[in-house]
């Protein structure tokens, strides 16, 4: 009965640490494509600025 106790114990703290790390993928997962979309829009205003001074 202990062993069965400590095995669901340990399946909860995985299930947990799981919970975690998917969690904080999403968040990387945010700021990479908020990254991309600055870098992009940056660049677009980049762009305008030479094409219309030309």
């Amino acid at each position: 009965m202990e062993e069965r106790d400590s095995i669901l114990r340990q399946n909860a703290k995985l299930n947990r640490d799981l919970e975690l790390l998917r969690h904080g993928r999403h968040e990387r997962r945010t700021g990479v494509r908020l990254l991309y979309i600055l870098l992009v829009g940056l660049a677009g205003i980049l762009l305008g600025f030479i094409v219309r001074n030309v």
